[in-house]
């Protein structure tokens, strides 16, 4: 716990705006950001240990190749390119597209793992080692689901022509510069003035859903046992239209979502073991959001809607074990702690709802419960029981006793 200070006159790039937003000011003051501190504290001294121990539990898995990343002490017009185009194209497009498209995502060091996973995405930019391009086409072959984004004329180290993943395929590629739109889908996108490949020597069976002038630059490609998306230009973030058409490329490759918002105003990461999970709910928009929440986990179909407050988010529970038996199924809300009182249940919890929250619960007999600021209303469904939470103007968080 340390508070922060303001740069000195013409020091730091964001003005005197104190550094790190610590929990307490220069002057020993709360900051204006303590509030949520503490309720992320909350959730960690409640229930953060259950949260620790579990992984992402990803739909498919982004590619990551170092090489285009290690540019620290590269100077000169290509390590500027590099760096301008990564940031454009990788970080505000194939790595948080999916994110935003709905997605759960994981990482692959492709420089140290062989990929294993049902799904796989990559950046391909400029250049590429030989060892890389065969193991992901390697990985096709053997039933992975490949998305390749980007150039298919690549280079080695040496920056000599290296196709070997292009070869491998059976493809031609010709680049076209500065290419402002293609029709993708049926309908004219944006993709921001970008270099892009477009394509030759196709088989019948391909699939093409891309082209410019008429000439492929998005195809389908079974091969092997697996499947090859290849786009030849890259997605970005910044067009509502690449959604649903990332949407319709993992339909294509049967890749498929672990959980639905209704839609895509709704950001939400999912976290699991065997047993239980947690699920990041998070409304970054400036009005209220309107969503309905879909799962299937551990055999049961979850289904819930929401009407989440501007700028909020909430982290619920997910088949969570109680201490003295019984579970929470899932939630709306944001449930920081759960503790027995004697016979009683004590539940405390966090909302962001516009209307009314849920706490469904298994093995947990409830014949009545009460909160302070809230309405509390206790009905029974096939797998156990619902409380149904309605907060007062005013509170956005309590306690619920179970009896």
């Amino acid at each position: 716990m340390s508070p922060g200070g303001p740069n000195g006159p013409g020091v730091g790039r964001s003005g005197r705006y104190p550094e790190g937003q610590p929990p307490t000011a220069p002057d020993g003051g709360l900051p204006s950001h303590y509030s949520s501190l503490r309720r992320f504290g909350e959730f960690v001294n409640g229930l953060g240990a259950a949260a620790a121990d579990m992984a992402p539990s990803p739909d498919l898995h982004i590619g990551f190749y170092p090489d285009y990343y290690n540019t620290e002490y590269l100077d000169g017009p290509l390590a500027d390119r590099m760096f301008s185009h990564r940031n454009e194209f990788f970080f505000d497009g194939l790595a948080r597209l999916p994110y935003l498209a709905g997605y759960q995502t994981g990482l692959t060091d492709l420089s140290r793992e062989t990929p294993d996973t049902a799904a796989l995405a990559v950046y391909s930019h400029l250049f590429m080692d030989p060892a890389t391009q065969k193991k992901l086409y390697s990985y096709a072959e053997k039933g992975g689901r490949l998305i390749f984004c980007g150039e298919t004329l690549l280079r080695d180290k040496d920056w000599k022509p290296s196709t070997v993943f292009l070869d491998s395929l059976g493809l031609k590629a010709e680049r076209v510069n500065k290419v402002r739109t293609v029709e993708f889908l049926g309908r004219e996108s944006f993709i921001h003035n970008q270099d892009i490949n477009v394509f030759g020597g196709l088989r019948p069976s391909d699939k093409v859903i891309a082209v410019y002038r008429n000439r492929p630059c998005v195809l389908i490609r079974r091969t092997g046992k697996g499947m090859v998306c290849l786009l030849g230009f890259h997605l970005s973030d910044k067009f509502d239209y690449f959604k649903p058409a990332f949407d319709a490329v993992c339909l294509e490759l049967g890749v498929k979502k672990q959980v639905s918002t209704g839609g895509y105003d709704l950001v939400t990461m999912l976290r699991r073991n065997k047993r239980s999970g947690f699920l990041l709910l998070a409304n970054y928009h400036d009005d209220i959001v309107p969503g309905a929440v879909a799962l299937e986990f551990n055999g049961e179909d979850i289904s819930f809607p929401v009407r989440m407050l501007n700028r909020s988010s909430v982290i619920v529970p997910l088949h969570l074990g109680l201490e003295g038996g019984g579970m929470i199924r899932y939630a709306t809300c944001e449930v920081t702690s759960a503790v027995r009182r004697g016979k009683a249940l004590e539940i405390k919890y966090r909302s962001v709802s516009a209307e009314a929250d849920r706490i469904a619960l298994a093995g947990v007999p409830a014949s009545s419960a009460s909160a302070d600021g809230a309405e509390v209303s206790v009905r029974r469904d096939k797998a156990g029981t619902v409380l149904e939470i309605r907060p007062r103007p005013g509170y956005e968080r309590g306690a619920i006793l179970i009896r």
